[in-house]
């Protein structure tokens, strides 16, 4: 498998990590495990591949920095140790949230077999997780999401039918500025590509106007905020149902 860093190389179908005294620690958010995009299975966990990993010294305490998982589909890891850690902060912009930490030794399996299996239904829980449920660690930066999204139906087997531009205008909604909802990131003048905050779908239309708010699949909710909301945009939609020309 090419493009591997120093510390992890391919054996018997396998990726092991390699580092005498070292550690590779990867932090999975605990919202994998609560949402089905991970699950533990003995020894074996099978988890989505966009995670945070660091790898430690073990004799200074030493390490690289906080690094990106990019393997955007699930497959099968096998750790010497896991342990939960409450309320960690990644980044100084992430949100605090709770983690299991996956630790490696040399020798020890990253990837249990680098034979991917492609399956629609992967396709199908990673879009759930980040438009359905609205969770987009954002230790990604917002210009790497596309990246993640076109990876994982690449992997699958998967073709949109759709031009990436398409499907980075979907991103662009989601993504909120982190200190107002109201504002998409892309509106919000930021540069800082992990001040952004995700947000589901179906929780949008609060943020926009009453005659958005009429799609969503929470009515009743979303007419409410929408309703307070102090600066409604106009939409096509509005146009369309007042009878605006």
């Amino acid at each position: 498998m090419a493009g591997l860093p120093s510390f992890i190389k391919e054996e018997h179908n396998k990726l092991i990590f390699v580092g005498k005294d070292k550690e590779f620690v990867a932090y999975i958010p605990e919202k994998y495990f609560d949402r089905k995009m991970a699950e533990q299975m003995g020894e074996y966990i099978e988890l989505l591949g966009v995670f945070n990993y660091t790898v430690q010294d073990l004799k200074t305490g030493k390490n690289i920095g906080l690094k990106r998982f990019k393997l955007p589909t699930f497959f099968i890891t096998k750790p010497y140790m896991t342990e939960k850690k409450k309320e960690v902060k990644l980044l100084k912009e992430s949100e605090i949230e709770d983690y299991r930490v996956l630790r490696y030794r040399e020798g020890d399996e990253i990837a249990s077999s680098i034979d991917l299996v492609q399956y629609i239904g992967n396709v199908e829980k990673f879009i759930n997780l980040w438009y359905s449920l609205g969770y987009i660690n954002n230790t990604i930066g917002y210009d790497e999401l596309l990246d993640y999204i076109l990876a994982n139906a690449s992997i699958n087997g998967v073709n949109y039918g759709l031009s990436a531009q398409m499907i980075g205008f979907t991103i662009t909604e989601i993504c909120r500025d982190i200190d107002n909802p109201d504002v998409p990131f892309r509106l919000s003048g930021k540069t800082n590509m992990h001040e952004y905050k995700s947000m589901a779908l179906k929780n949008i239309s609060k943020h926009i106007s009453p005659y958005t708010a009429i799609i969503s699949e929470d009515f009743d909710e979303s007419l409410i905020y929408a309703m307070m909301n102090n600066t409604p945009k106009d939409t096509p939609l509005e146009k369309i149902l007042a009878g605006i020309e």
